[in-house]
């Protein structure tokens, strides 16, 4: 968003991270949060931006959730395929989808 929404509550601080038209510079977007003391970050990305985080390694844990069955117009979760190859680490299943627990290997 290029500004603050409505909705937002005031005590919630928003900031604007600048992009370019290739999209944001995710390293530099993670080394500012760690400037800041913000060493936890949960993302909840689409198809292109998941391909992005694991492509650059940018992530310690990931967590995929999958539907029994793929929702009308849904998109592929990993439609380039890089999600690891190694398995899961954890297997939870929620009524009828299945979580799968990755942990990087470094």
């Amino acid at each position: 968003a290029s500004t603050r929404p409505d909705s937002l509550p005031s005590r919630v601080e928003w900031v604007q991270i600048p992009s370019s038209p290739e999209g944001l510079d995710l390293p530099e977007l993670l080394d500012w949060c760690a400037k800041r003391n913000l060493h936890d970050v949960l993302v909840e990305p689409g198809p292109k931006l998941l391909g992005q985080m694991l492509k650059l390694g940018l992530w310690d844990e990931l967590w995929v959730l999958r539907a029994a069955k793929p929702l009308p117009g849904g998109l592929p979760a990993d439609p380039r395929n890089l999600l690891p190859s190694h398995p899961a680490t954890q297997e939870r299943v929620f009524g009828t989808d299945l979580a799968r627990l990755w942990r990087r290997e470094l």
